[in-house]
């Protein structure tokens, strides 16, 4: 319901008109899934170091990273409620784009990185990072090396934005 009112408001009550007019015709293939997948969980993590549509490499690359460093770290570190969060977090990232990549994913991959419909997913992209962080805290050799890491993440963060 949040995303709903949150997607009118911001886009008005024509944006919801599909464009993909056979939307119901055929059950949706591999294009559906990618789409899904990457605004899902792929681009919530290129915006956090990026804060407009067209991304360079380095933000691909910064992004990819952290999104398999987040997961792998809760999976190996992490105790079941970590990992319970972090399948909570990835599964409340998909709900917004169940509906979306439905209707936009006939159309380029690239809809499915655009920021109207990110927005809902950033909360999941930070609380896998934040879980993440708080793991590898705890296993740094002292606390002065886990706090300069976590301001040079955050630095890169807040320059991305600028």
């Amino acid at each position: 319901v949040l995303f709903a009112a949150g997607y009118f408001r911001f886009a008005g009550l024509n944006a919801a008109a599909s464009r993909n007019l056979q939307v119901f015709a055929s059950l949706p293939g591999p294009a559906y899934l990618l789409h899904l997948l990457c605004g899902a969980w792929l681009s919530p993590f290129l915006y956090l170091f990026w804060g407009h549509f067209h991304f360079p490499i380095p933000v691909y690359i910064a992004g990819v990273a952290l999104l398999s460093f987040s997961v792998a770290a809760i999976w190996r570190w992490g105790e079941k409620a970590d990992r319970r969060l972090a399948l909570w977090a990835l599964s409340a990232n998909l709900l917004p784009f169940f509906l979306v990549s439905l209707t936009r994913y006939q159309r380029s991959v690239s809809q499915a990185f655009v920021a109207r419909y990110d927005i809902f997913t950033l909360i999941g992209a930070l609380l896998l990072v934040g879980i993440a962080w708080r793991l590898l805290a705890a296993r740094m050799p002292s606390l002065r090396w886990a706090k300069a890491l976590g301001g040079i993440i955050l630095a890169a963060m807040v320059c991305g934005q600028l």
